[in-house]
């Protein structure tokens, strides 16, 4: 029985590297030219519709942190002879959970990706069409990569950032954690407030302390994109620079 579950974990990982396929939506959200679309994501399940279902309340929840969400935290960095060395930070993410609700009732699932251990859903407005050729999928070993992973792009009127993750066992974690570093490094793009606590003991070692708190608004997914090679996630966010953000 063991040999057999043996078998089975190896086939299941072997076709995870090589059905790295995903449709032109998901890598290039914009190409839908609708103004909301949201992608909603969940681990992949013995029963797909299950899983389907929890990536569309995902998906609700990416519309309300990405219309309004507080990004607070800080990091903590150790300086001594020798060099500086980070001691870790801890960042809180704050949305108003209410905006589910309103999702559920402007956006709906127009199509969805299965991959061995991810399911993602398409959500866009009603009346925003989706073309079969944004639905074709791209192989990403024979696709080039974006530009935007080596220069962000440059457009008047939007901030644009990159976050990025180490491959993790489960596909989700990957997306969901470049996400998150997304808006962490949005954030810390709109505004950053520094304090520096310093403590020098007896072998002039420095704490330093940096903390921030920003609210983000209308922000959005423009791209994902995965390096099989180094096995590193990313995916391009953007916010328009508006009267709430100044």
């Amino acid at each position: 029985m063991r040999f057999y579950r043996g078998i089975l974990l190896v086939f299941l990982l072997c076709q995870n590297v090589l059905s790295q396929s995903y449709p032109r939506w998901f890598l290039n959200p914009l190409c839908l030219r609708c103004d909301d679309v949201f992608v909603g994501m969940a681990r992949r399940s013995y029963y797909p519709d299950s899983s389907a279902a929890q990536a569309i309340q995902n998906g609700y929840m990416a519309y309300a942190r990405q219309k309004e969400i507080t990004v607070a935290g800080g990091q903590a960095f150790w300086s001594t002879e020798s060099g500086v060395y980070s001691m870790g930070s801890d960042f809180v993410f704050k949305f108003d959970s209410t905006a589910v609700h309103t999702a559920s009732t402007l956006l709906y699932p127009a199509d969805t990706l299965f991959t061995p251990s991810l399911t993602a859903v398409l959500l866009v407005p009603k009346g925003c069409a989706v073309p079969e050729l944004q639905k074709e999928h791209l192989e990403i070993k024979s696709t080039r990569a974006p530009t935007w992973i080596e220069k962000l792009p440059s457009q008047e009127g939007y901030l644009y950032s990159v976050g990025t993750s180490e491959e993790w066992y489960y596909e989700l974690s990957s997306w969901q954690t470049a996400e998150k570093n997304a808006l962490i490094s949005l954030a810390k793009s709109v505004y950053m407030t520094i304090k520096g606590l310093q403590k020098l003991d007896r072998q002039r070692q420095v704490v330093t302390n940096a903390e921030f708190a920003v609210q983000l608004f209308n922000v959005q997914v423009v791209g994902r994109w995965k390096d099989m090679n180094k096995r590193i996630t990313f995916v391009l966010v953007r916010m328009p620079l508006n009267d709430k953000n100044d």
